[in-house]
């Protein structure tokens, strides 16, 4: 038996990609190790994240979420058990708000936003965006996603005031 748990919270400051590596590069590792699946949905402010484990791996996945300093007003939206996974092909994946397949789907659904759509449809609508996009992936692609070592985030670069006064060394 599974438990599910699904999460929307807001972000302190606008999302970027680099903090996706990020949040990437630090789940994913964990997220193998402990057995836990889940699919991460975001747009400029918001995450909406969808959990699946053994019950005490996702309660204390969702402690280290809740103490996360990048999230505020973090609010489950589901908790419930569940006896087969919707995300079993992805230890951490992402799909992002205007991801081409997402849009089509939530539209279809009925919905301009997904944020803003019932709780079953949004997991219909990220299970079948994960379906398509696992579907359309090669092998390699494929085995990377497990590929703990392959997540690689790139340093900050320095602005010229930083380089020119040696304020922060690479």
């Amino acid at each position: 038996m599974f438990v599910q748990t699904i999460y929307q919270s807001k972000s302190r400051m606008r999302i970027k990609p680099n903090d996706l590596l990020e949040i990437t590069a630090q789940s994913l590792p964990n997220n193998v190790e402990h057995g836990i699946t889940s699919y991460l949905y975001y747009d400029d402010w918001n995450y909406l994240h969808i959990i699946e484990g053994r019950a005490a791996k996702v309660a204390e996945a969702m402690k280290h979420i809740a103490f996360d300093k990048r999230h505020h007003s973090l609010k489950v939206r589901l908790m419930t058990r569940c006896s087969k996974r919707n995300f079993e092909d992805w230890p951490f994946g992402v799909v992002a708000a205007e991801d081409f397949e997402v849009r089509r789907i939530v539209r279809n659904l009925g919905y301009s936003d997904l944020l803003q759509a019932n709780i079953l449809d949004v997991v219909k609508a990220l299970k079948r965006t994960a379906g398509r996009k696992y579907r359309t992936m090669s092998a390699l692609e494929k085995r990377a996603i497990y590929d703990v070592d392959a997540v690689d985030i790139p340093k900050p670069k320095l602005n010229l005031t930083e380089d020119v006064l040696g304020l922060r060394s690479q």
